[in-house]
């Protein structure tokens, strides 16, 4: 039997990949004498899990081997190396394969372990938008977490497709909160808001008009936000939106990966750029770089950053 965990879930591979080694253990192995494990890195590592594979279970009825990382450097002679593997693989042993990996489907090793018979795939893609919102409620239900509903729509969006973080942060409130339930001001306390969420929310106050700009302007410098990252994350959030629009048209993943940011961001940047002009955005880059300039040769960083907003306020259509 072979098993495969994949997917770009490094998170959810982990998780996976314990729950059937346990699953073995419960069943076959509960003397834990029959695991082993091996990190993929060169053509040798093949060579170790095949005689690991051919060796017989030490008073029981089957053996587990763990190969991690092998998909990773599955080049044609190296996935050939491995037909002969998992070929040749005893009945009595089960070779689980746990990798991460955006994509499977040109993968040599893959495209070999689907034509093979007795293999079990379990993909574990990256979870967004409901799917992610569902995860988390699991978890969250499994550690006995209480939320109201305006802490749970604001921890939702400070963890928003980000498993592992969302499990650490889940992991801290459970260890906090008890038996009681968790409140907004509670999330704001202990639960960072990641700059992505920081800058679209300060962009749409933007897009919704000078009043409500000014005042969260006024909402990020009362909670201690200094002039000169505030004034980056409006130049890298400008020119992000300026990339996505570069690349518009190629979907979320192909955003998320040229861009090297979260799912959730690459989103945000597609819904912002169809309602953001390209030549608006090609204007404020140069006001920007002007600013940026002068801000290095003397120019007081709260004032750069009052002039940068000015710059990006729609036009009063009065």
């Amino acid at each position: 039997m072979i098993l495969v965990v994949h997917g770009d879930d490094a998170l959810r591979v982990k998780e996976r990949t314990e729950a059937l080694r346990a699953h073995f253990a419960q069943k076959y192995d509960q003397a834990a004498m029959n695991v082993d494990e091996v990190i993929w890195k060169a053509e040798a590592d093949t060579g170790v899990a095949r005689e690991l594979t051919r060796a017989n279970p030490f008073m029981a009825e089957k053996r587990l081997v763990i190969v991690r990382g092998a998909m990773d450097g599955s080049t044609k002679p190296i996935a050939a190396i491995w037909r002969s593997v998992v070929e040749s693989l005893p009945s009595s042993t089960v070779l689980l394969f746990a990798d991460i990996i955006d994509s499977a489907e040109d993968n040599n090793l893959y495209k070999l372990l689907k034509e093979v018979p007795d293999v079990h795939f379990y993909p574990m893609e990256s979870l967004r938008g409901a799917a992610f919102s569902a995860w988390l409620s699991d978890k969250s239900k499994q550690m006995g977490l209480r939320f109201s509903p305006s802490a749970w729509t604001m921890f939702s969006a400070r963890v928003q497709d980000e498993p592992a973080r969302a499990l650490l942060e889940l992991q801290k409130l459970a260890a906090y909160a008890g038996n009681s339930q968790l409140e907004a001001p509670t999330i704001e306390l202990m639960v960072a808001g990641v700059p992505e969420e920081d800058i679209f929310g300060f962009m749409d106050s933007l897009e919704r008009g000078g009043a409500i700009a000014l005042k969260r302007l006024r909402q990020e410098r009362a909670a201690g936000a200094q002039a000169f990252p505030m004034f980056g994350m409006l130049s890298r959030q400008n020119r992000l939106l300026l990339l996505a629009a570069s690349v518009a048209g190629q979907g979320e993943a192909t955003i998320s990966k040229v861009l090297g940011i979260p799912g959730f961001a690459a989103r945000k940047l597609i819904s912002a750029g169809k309602r953001l002009p390209f030549a608006g955005l090609k204007r404020a880059h140069a006001r920007l770089t002007y600013l940026d300039a002068q801000m290095k040769s003397g120019l007081d960083g709260e004032m750069a950053v009052d002039r940068a907003i000015a710059d990006l306020l729609p036009p009063d259509k009065s």
